[in-house]
C-alpha cells in the first residue's frame, strides 16, 4: 500500500524490512566515523569511574555503555543547543557548541542565576561521542542508564514499574530520506529526552539529545 502526494511519499515496509533498513543505516553512519582508541589514557574520568563502579557492583546491565566509554568516536556534526527561560519567562539563547571541550567550559562556568528552565538540544551524527555523555553525566548527575537505552535502546535497563518512573525515555523513528526518490529509502533517529527537577524544586533541566 502506498500514499502519495505533490511533496510525501509513503510506502509499507514488509515484516522485518524496518529493522534491516536500521541495521544497513547505523552500520554506514559508524564506519563513515573515526574512532579515537585509549582516549582516557591517563585514567578514566569521574563519571565514566561512576559508570564502572556500577559494572562491578553488579550493574551488568551498564556493561556495554561501560566498554563504550572506554573508547570515543568522533564528534562529527556535533550541535549542542541551549536555551533558558528566565523567572520571567524571557527567553535567551546561546551560540551553539561545537565540540565537548566547549560544551565542559559551558557546564562549569556558565550560572544558572535567575534561570527558570535550561534545555540542551545535542545533535550527533553516529552514536553520542564518550566526552559528550562524560560532560553531561558528571555535571548534570544524569542517571547511566539514559545514555545506555540512548546508544543501546531498551535492552530491559528497565522494568515497566521503572519505565513509568524513570525520568527519561527514549523514542526511536524514521522518515523518508529527501535526497532520494527510492520506495522505503529512509534514515532512522533515536530521540532520548531526560528532565531534571532543580535540587530546590522551583525549576527543571531538559537534555536531549538526537542520533542519527
Amino acid at each position: 500500500m502506498q500514499y502519495s502526494s505533490e511533496n510525501t511519499r509513503f510506502e509499507t515496509i514488509k515484516p522485518g524490512g524496518i529493522r534491516r533498513l536500521w541495521q544497513n543505516t547505523r552500520n554506514t553512519t559508524e564506519a563513515s566515523l573515526h574512532r579515537y582508541m585509549n582516549w582516557e589514557a591517563e585514567g578514566r574520568e569521574s563519571y565514566h569511574e561512576y559508570v564502572h563502579q556500577l559494572v562491578d557492583a553488579g550493574w551488568d546491565n551498564l556493561k556495554s555503555l561501560d566498554d563504550y566509554m572506554s573508547e570515543d568516536w568522533e564528534d562529527r556534526d556535533l550541535v549542542i543547543s541551549v536555551l533558558d527561560i528566565t523567572d520571567g519567562f524571557q527567553q535567551m539563547r546561546f551560540p551553539d557548541i561545537h565540540d565537548e571541550l566547549e560544551l565542559k567550559r559551558f557546564l562549569s562556568e556558565e550560572s544558572r542565576d535567575g534561570v527558570k528552565v535550561r534545555l540542551y538540544m545535542a545533535e550527533q551524527r553516529g552514536r553520542l561521542a564518550s566526552g559528550v555523555i562524560e560532560a553531561f553525566g558528571s555535571v548534570l548527575g544524569l542517571d547511566p542508564r539514559f545514555f545506555q537505552w540512548n546508544i543501546f535502546g531498551n535492552k530491559h535497563i528497565l522494568s515497566p514499574a521503572e519505565r513509568h518512573r524513570a525520568p527519561f525515555t527514549s523514542v526511536g523513528f524514521m522518515l523518508p530520506k529527501a535526497s532520494t526518490p527510492a520506495k522505503g529509502d529512509v534514515e532512522y533517529f533515536r530521540v532520548s529526552i531526560y528532565i531534571l527537577p532543580d535540587e530546590v524544586g522551583d525549576g527543571w533541566t531538559g537534555q536531549s539529545s538526537i542520533s542519527v
